[in-house]
This record gives structure tokens, C-alpha cells and sequence, in this order.
């Protein structure tokens, strides 16, 4: 009897396979023979990662300089997605900062204004997203959203 290389494989599973991956038996005499597996995989990261859904809480833009509206906590790193900026009366930006050099992520403006990155802003454990002060007191208690991809560190970057 001739060997069969899905013989194995329960009759359910193997039609559903055979559709999909379009496997076919091979003949008995073809040189280049491959393995008689099925090598199932799947993108492992994408099973670690986690949506989250944050905010600044009330951030006091009155000042002068920039406030961190997010840190990437240690051990973690985000992928940013989405970021919506509250309007404000004084106007501002939004910055990514690694802890050296700040990079903008929005023009300077007072509106409300939706900010989506694709593809998704990749932030390493402890950089942090910030805003830029407006100087105005009526700016005292502005909250910013975003949605970002959070999973565990291991290692940099």
C-alpha cells in the first residue's frame, strides 16, 4: 500500500486544510519532496498585545514649558494610534519626547484636533507624551485621550 502523507489527519481537519492551503498529495517519485507537515504559525506578538484607552487627566497648560500627559510605564511599550487634543484657548502641540529630544507629533494650534498615526507611533518603556503650555489661565484643567497598543518589554526598544 502506498504511503499516504495526510492518513493521519481526521477527514473534518483535512478538507478544511486541504481548501485553504490547497495541499495536495504529492506523487512518490517528485525530487523535491517536501516535509509531510503541516507547520501551523501565527504572528505570537500580535496575541500579546493589548489595546488601551487612556487620558492626561486634568493637565494645567497655564505655565510656561511643556506637561506629560503619558508615560510608558517600565516594563512596557506602546504603540500610539490615535490621540485627541482638546481645544484650549492659548495655543499648543503635542510632543513625543524619548528624554532628549522632542519631536511633534501635531501643528500648534487651539482647536480640537484628532491625530491618527498610521502606521502606529512605536514608544519604548519610559518616553512619554507631553503638551506643550499655552500661558493662558483659562487652560487650567485640559484633558487630552489616546489610544495606544501596550505590551510587555523585553528588551530595547
Amino acid at each position: 500500500m502506498a504511503y499516504k502523507p495526510f492518513d493521519w489527519v481526521a477527514e473534518a481537519i483535512l478538507s478544511r486544510l486541504t481548501r485553504r492551503f490547497y495541499l495536495t498529495e504529492e506523487p512518490e517519485n517528485n525530487p523535491l519532496a517536501l516535509l509531510h507537515t503541516i507547520q501551523p504559525i501565527t504572528q505570537v506578538d500580535d496575541l500579546l498585545v493589548a489595546p488601551a484607552i487612556a487620558d492626561s487627566g486634568a493637565m494645567d497648560l497655564t505655565g510656561a514649558g511643556t506637561v506629560i500627559a503619558y508615560t510608558v510605564p517600565a516594563g512596557k511599550k506602546a504603540k500610539l494610534i490615535f490621540y485627541r487634543k482638546s481645544s484650549t484657548t492659548g495655543t499648543r502641540n503635542i510632543q513625543v519626547f524619548d528624554g532628549t529630544t522632542p519631536c511633534a507629533i501635531c501643528a500648534a494650534g487651539s482647536t480640537e484636533n484628532v491625530i491618527q498615526l498610521s502606521p502606529p507611533l512605536p514608544l519604548p518603556e519610559g518616553w512619554v507624551i507631553r503638551s506643550q503650555a499655552t500661558s493662558d489661565g483659562a487652560d487650567g484643567a485640559i484633558t487630552d485621550y489616546f489610544l495606544f497598543l501596550l505590551e510587555d518589554a523585553y528588551g530595547p526598544g
